[in-house]
């Protein structure tokens, strides 16, 4: 701060200004247009419904500054940062905010979300900002959503690496790199479905029902179960108990009503066990995760 120059937004005019200090200003309903500012320090500013237009602010710094009902139109904030900062009713009209990034700021969220880079390159870490501000800030709600977007642009990211579908993508990522997009966005699409990724826990529910109820067919389809101790053969069992069957394996309860005659029968069992310890611990982590909020 110190090696920093203090001037005037009032002396702010069409040239550059670099490494410049403004601070402690009131400057309420102020229009700047073709200002261009790089690497400047922002500090206690208050400019409330003021007008920006044509401008750039590049790599710049903005802490405990006041812009509610600011309109930015056509402003480059490209590498800035925006720290305990006030920008509720704040509108961003073409502007560009690449690698912007925000703590412990109070942001009017849908409007910050119009002004999102197309390119999900450049939108998944500017969403992953707006995520962790919505987080300090304890608006759980709005991280969830914020979290989903940011998985969605992801899976268009991992889409277009899988694919190579310019000259960029063809020469950056290799046939291994390209293979990794695509398990990544099948992971990720996967979580979707089963588990809203750890949001729904409905559709983990739903999911663990889903796979009882294969696991159900597939026992009453191909299994071979003792169903009397005193009797070694084994027996198919019906709809109804390889139902059961399929519930009590699944959620590991395991109380050996019946008893495995095949191999077949046995790696049916061993592997919807698998997939119960692994729904379980989902099942854990996403009903901690809806209650620890």
């Amino acid at each position: 701060m110190h090696d920093k120059k203090l001037c005037k937004i009032s002396n702010v005019g069409s040239g550059v200004i670099e490494n410049a200090l403004f601070a402690d200003e009131d400057v309420p309903s102020v229009e700047l247009r073709d200002a261009k500012l790089r690497r400047c320090l922002f500090v206690r500013i208050r400019a409330k419904q003021a007008e920006i237009l044509d401008s750039s602010f590049k790599h710049c710094v903005f802490e405990d500054c006041y812009f509610k009902d600011t309109h930015f139109s056509d402003v480059d904030f490209t590498d800035s940062y925006f720290r305990d900062c006030n920008l509720t009713k704040v509108s961003f009209e073409g502007c560009c905010l690449w690698y912007v990034r925000f703590s412990r700021c109070r942001v009017d969220y849908e409007r910050i979300l119009h002004a999102i880079p197309s390119q999900s390159s450049i939108a998944v870490p500017l969403l992953r900002e707006l995520r962790q501000n919505a987080l300090q800030m304890g608006e759980k709600n709005v991280a969830d959503k914020i979290l989903v977007k940011t998985i969605e642009r992801e899976k268009e990211e991992l889409k277009a690496q899988f694919w190579a579908i310019s000259d960029y993508y063809r020469t950056r990522f290799k046939r291994t790199a390209r293979i990794k997009s695509g398990a990544k966005f099948v992971n990720l699409t996967l979580s979707g479905l089963i588990w809203g990724y750890g949001l729904k826990l409905t559709n983990l529910l739903l999911s663990g029902l889903f796979a009882i109820c294969v696991f159900s067919a597939l026992i009453a389809k191909f299994g071979l179960f003792v169903k009397d101790p005193n009797c070694a053969v084994g027996v198919k069992l019906t709809s109804l108990e390889s139902f059961y069957l399929s519930v009590v394996t699944f959620t590991t309860l395991g109380y050996g009503d019946f008893t495995p005659a095949s191999a077949l029968a046995r790696l049916i069992c061993s592997i919807e066990s698998l997939f119960g310890i692994v729904f379980l611990g989902f099942l854990a982590a996403a009903v901690y995760r809806k209650f620890a909020r």
